[in-house]
């Protein structure tokens, strides 16, 4: 519909980019799913516009999936057959993304896993996939973030996300998206340009945050810490990897057996051992 109305209008845009700067108050325009035509205002009779106000109001009954979805999140309204279902929202946002991509890349994302019921693009480059939780385990959440990564080759991008929890589809859902998309949101610009995080591990920032605002401090732990940008790293890759030290040596580019060394001397200098999930746990919280 988009492409045929397009033809029509002469000077009419599809789906315009921030940098164009285009004034909207010189343009009618009309969203079918995730495209948007700007015609111009010097075009369009009101007639005409009462017309097309229909026409593709109608023709978005082809979406109603895509709208369901988008109901459920924002406003919570459950008007299709999912109640029954749990879902996983994973939070997206690529670095130099441009709109006109969005569906090439959409169509990518649900060829290549089949656990992805929709892929909405929502606000300022914010993409949201839901995940059939039911038929998702944790090597699934591994291929999706391997797609990602090819994606971002195809593309030209740098995605950051967020993996959510398990949501029982119902009118709570609103909120519960809500709330996380509001910490993804928040701490975006906290984490590297191509970092997919767990709910958890903002929450865990948070907590530190936390912890550093009301000045809690293990004196000699901390001092360590904040003076050796080496065991910084060391903490946090740590930590990152589930106290992996297979993983850990891979990300910082040693053997084993280095990573093994630094670990036992960073405990003789503290007295916190990062292979004891406790200690490994306040010494992130502290870096």
């Amino acid at each position: 519909m988009i492409d045929r109305l397009h033809k029509f209008y002469f000077g009419s845009l599809v789906n315009p980019k921030k940098e164009e700067n285009i004034n909207v108050d010189n343009y009618y325009i009309i969203k079918i799913g995730q495209d948007q035509l700007y015609i111009p205002n010097t075009q369009l009779t009101e007639d005409a516009k009462e017309l097309l106000h229909v026409i593709t109001n109608n023709s978005s009954d082809n979406n109603s999936k895509l709208n369901s979805w988008e109901k459920l999140l924002l406003n919570g309204e459950v008007d299709f057959d999912a109640q029954e279902n749990t879902i996983q929202l994973v939070y997206l946002k690529s670095k130099n993304f441009a709109n006109n991509d969005f569906k090439i890349w959409k169509n990518i994302m649900k060829e290549s896993l089949s656990n992805i019921l929709e892929v909405i693009f929502i606000e300022d480059d914010l993409i949201v996939a839901i995940l059939d939780y039911k038929n998702t385990d944790k090597s699934f959440i591994d291929l999706f973030i391997e797609v990602i990564r090819s994606l971002d080759q195809d593309f030209d991008t740098l995605t950051q996300g967020m993996i959510g929890q398990a949501i029982q589809v119902n009118e709570k859902t609103a909120e519960t998206y809500a709330f996380e998309n509001q910490l993804f949101k928040k701490n975006i610009n906290k984490q590297r340009n191509d970092q997919i995080n767990k709910l958890s591990d903002v929450l865990v920032g948070i907590v530190s945050e936390e912890i550093k605002k009301h000045d809690i401090k293990t004196p000699k732990l901390s001092t360590y810490i904040s003076e050796s940008n080496e065991a910084k790293i060391l903490v946090r890759l740590l930590f990152e990897n589930q106290g992996n030290l297979s993983k850990t040596a891979e990300a910082l580019y040693i053997h084993r057996n280095t990573l093994t060394y630094r670990v036992n001397q960073f405990y003789k200098k503290t007295g916190f051992d990062l292979l004891y999930f406790s200690d490994l746990i306040v010494c992130y919280l502290l870096s």
